[in-house]
């Protein structure tokens, strides 16, 4: 059942039309996603509807300089890039899945992530962008911009928000980048992560996103393939109730998510992606199903049927369930 349907019926409700995009996203399109936890969750449900995506390889980041930094980086990360503490080795400018007692190992896995991006975004069509906060975090020795402060002493860092400005030198410095490396026509989609940084303060939260707003807004003027994908309107204007949200209050629920992916997927699919979505739920969920008796003539028969149905939507749409092919060849009995 479609999230939208029936929201109107409970309250009054203001709806954001979005205009059909000028280009379409489809399944061969390699779509790199970059940013806030949104992207994480977006990114999540195109790969779950077998879209061709690489979500934050370099780990999660919030604010425009520091995401900028990560998508622009190239030449790979080097030992003294790292600082040790309490016996685990960090670097600011890192998620803390690449944190390790192990200096070696934090070093292969960062530069081996580096490699998965830049080769993807040599093929990539669409980098949709989440920004999250305008605010940051400065070393306070060096005013180094940090990434993740790795719950260090706070007497280390200096908080201060991004200039519209800075934010614009930013986020020009990564389009000209992807412009350059792409070996496609790329699309960049930018979006302001509807999930509301309210540690930072609920006033604070506001300033932080209208900043980025305007930055966005302007960028989106001066060049023909950025685009603005309103997902922080929809959840604070449309779905404008505390039952569309976890319940720390701050983080989308999935109905939210669902809401926004069905607005997302107007905008920006076509109606033969749209039909094949329908087709890939359907197949993710007979792939889930679970029998009481898996060994029944009935189920063995449905798991034959539905690996012949996945092989030929493959070879017709050139679209890959080959993993769960795999999974669905050892449940039957020879």
């Amino acid at each position: 059942r479609s999230p939208s349907r029936g929201l109107g019926d409970v309250y009054k409700r203001q709806e954001i039309s979005i205009e059909k995009s000028a280009f379409q996203i489809d399944h061969q399109s390699n779509i790199l996603l970059v940013g806030s936890c949104f992207s994480q969750n977006i990114g999540q449900v195109l790969k779950n509807q077998k879209f061709k995506t690489l979500i934050n390889p370099l780990g999660i980041s919030y604010n425009p300089i520091s995401i900028s930094n990560l998508i622009q980086r190239y030449s790979n990360y080097r030992e003294n890039e790292f600082l040790e503490n309490d016996d685990l080795f960090f670097n600011y400018q890192l998620h803390s899945k690449f944190n390790s007692t192990q200096i070696k190992a934090s070093l292969s896995k960062a530069n081996q992530s580096l490699k998965n991006q830049k080769e993807f975004l040599k093929t990539s069509q669409i980098v949709f962008i989440s920004y999250g906060t305008a605010w940051v975090h400065e070393l306070a020795d060096s005013r180094e911009i940090t990434n993740n402060c790795h719950k260090q002493v706070k007497n280390k860092f200096r908080k201060r928000l991004l200039s519209v400005n800075e934010i614009k030198a930013a986020i020009k410095n990564t389009v000209a980048y992807l412009n350059r490396i792409s070996k496609k026509e790329i699309q960049i989609v930018f979006t302001v992560s509807p999930i509301r940084h309210v540690k930072d303060g609920i006033r604070e939260n506001q300033i932080s996103k209208s900043t980025l707003q305007l930055a966005i807004h302007e960028i989106c003027i001066d060049y023909s393939n950025c685009t603005y994908f309103p997902s922080y309107e929809i959840m604070l204007d449309d779905l404008r109730d505390y039952r569309f949200y976890e319940s720390d209050l701050i983080h989308p629920n999935k109905v939210a998510i669902d809401y926004i992916w069905e607005k997302f997927a107007d905008a920006y699919f076509s109606e033969k992606t749209n039909s094949l979505n329908k087709l890939i739920q359907g197949f993710n969920a007979s792939i889930a199903h679970r029998p009481f008796n898996p060994e029944s003539l009935q189920h063995q028969f449905f798991i034959k049927k539905l690996i012949q149905q996945l092989k030929q939507f493959n070879e017709d749409e050139k679209i890959d369930f080959q993993v769960e092919i795999n999974q669905l060849e050892t449940q039957l009995i020879s």
